[in-house]
């Protein structure tokens, strides 16, 4: 639960950093995404998929982008953080967690004048019985 947490903050923050205007977060009409299913609108993709896994105290970390490209920062015990990119998946560890991320941008809600934006994060391969999910909202003008 914690690390869905972290990765729907992490996705708000991202979306948050971009001007009103810039397609990412722009709207035309009243909602651009969904939580419940995973929404492309020309070259953007609403949703993504997260690959977290920590080998001898070293952390991994592999988003998948809406071109296939997937982008892994690792960071090591003595600080060291490197990124790498390629156009295959890495090889998952058997303890690596994925995560589907989806999100929703709303336009004039819940006041005109504003968005909401709306990430859920699942868990897709629980190592336990239940599933987990995690669902935040934020409001900016």
């Amino acid at each position: 639960m914690s690390a869905a947490s972290i990765l729907a903050t992490q996705k708000l923050e991202e979306l948050n950093r971009y001007p009103i205007s810039d397609p990412v977060i722009a709207v035309s009409g009243s909602s651009a995404g969904s939580i419940t299913g995973d929404v492309s609108s020309g070259s953007l993709n609403y949703f993504d998929n997260v690959q977290i896994s920590a080998v001898g105290g070293t952390i991994t970390e592999t988003t998948e982008d809406d071109q296939g490209n997937y982008t892994t920062i690792t960071q090591s015990p003595d600080g060291t953080i490197t990124s790498a990119t390629s156009t295959t998946a890495p090889a998952p560890l058997a303890e690596t967690l994925r995560y589907h991320r989806r999100w929703v941008i709303e336009k004039d809600v819940p006041v005109t004048g504003v968005r909401r934006i709306t990430v859920f994060v699942q868990l897709t391969n629980p190592p336990i019985v239940n599933s987990v999910t995690f669902q935040i909202s934020m409001v900016r003008p």
